[in-house]
């Protein structure tokens, strides 16, 4: 391979896809990356390296050589706006993977065409991108998909529409942002996540409780951690919770500026696991 990026910034795929090559652990340059399209011999599946410094003709360059094989991509923090971001996902039919903090230029409609373009995608990750609303979050609750993982840091704020149905399978679920608040937890429980990471920014006790009590009929080990900077929060936390009543087991870890909550449905503890 004739490239100027050294050897170790390409590695080896995983098993997943076998002959296919990630680029990450560094920011790539415009010219690095316009070398990587002119190389049609190599399939490139992941790009996890930053992408701050590529100007959006390089992207679209690239995608378009490599967007069929490309099955993970970190626009974090580019120069990547809403109509650039719908007409790119045109170019990534197999797109699984999605990470989109730091763009301040793309709303939910944007996001939710990219949803739909992109039917293999199932994982997906926003942060503080300031035209996002709650509004997105209800709108991936309600696809009738699999997520692996979806985060989100949200800031404004809507109530549940009335005709909110939800249909998608979330296996981790990451939340944080003053978007997120007690009224939700009825809506965590229906997700029935394995994993549910929370702020305890917009959360009281009682909500969390609720949150406990509405898991107690799923099926399968939910690994509940709540996120809190003071400490006195997360102790006054763990004393409330410790009155909870329930059919499941609870077992509690906590660490300075988290609490870690594992709930165990009840077939697994006649059982001894």
């Amino acid at each position: 391979m004739d490239l100027t990026i050294p050897p170790s910034r390409l590695l080896e795929q995983s098993l997943d896809y076998p002959g296919t090559f990630a680029l990450k652990s560094a920011a790539l340059t415009d010219g690095e990356l316009k070398d990587l399209a002119s190389t049609q011999d190599v399939k490139i599946s992941e790009i996890r390296a930053p992408l701050s410094l590529i100007t959006p003709p390089t992207l679209f360059f690239f995608a378009s050589v490599h967007g069929a094989s490309l099955y993970s991509l970190n626009l974090q923090n580019t120069k990547i706006d809403g109509p650039m971001l719908q007409s790119l996902s045109e170019l990534l039919p197999n797109l699984r993977s999605l990470s989109l903090q730091y763009l301040h230029d793309i709303s939910d409609s944007h996001v939710r065409d990219v949803v739909v373009k992109c039917t293999q995608l199932h994982e997906i990750h926003f942060s503080q991108n300031r035209k996002l609303s709650k509004n997105l979050f209800f709108f991936l609750l309600s696809q009738s998909r699999s997520f692996s993982v979806i985060s989100l840091d949200l800031a404004n704020n809507f109530p549940m529409p009335d005709n909110f149905v939800f249909s998608a399978s979330i296996k981790e679920l990451l939340l944080i942002g003053p978007a997120f608040n007690d009224q939700d937890s009825l809506v965590f429980s229906k997700a029935h996540p394995d994993k549910l990471e929370l702020s305890l920014t917009k959360f009281k006790s009682e909500g969390i409780r609720e949150l406990l009590v509405n898991c107690e009929h799923s099926q399968h080990v939910i690994t509940i951690i709540i996120n809190e900077l003071f400490q006195k929060r997360l102790k006054e936390l763990h004393k409330n919770l410790l009155t909870v009543h329930s059919t499941r087991l609870f077992e509690f870890k906590k660490e300075p500026t988290s609490l870690t909550i594992i709930l165990k449905p009840l077939k697994l503890i006649e059982f001894g696991i």
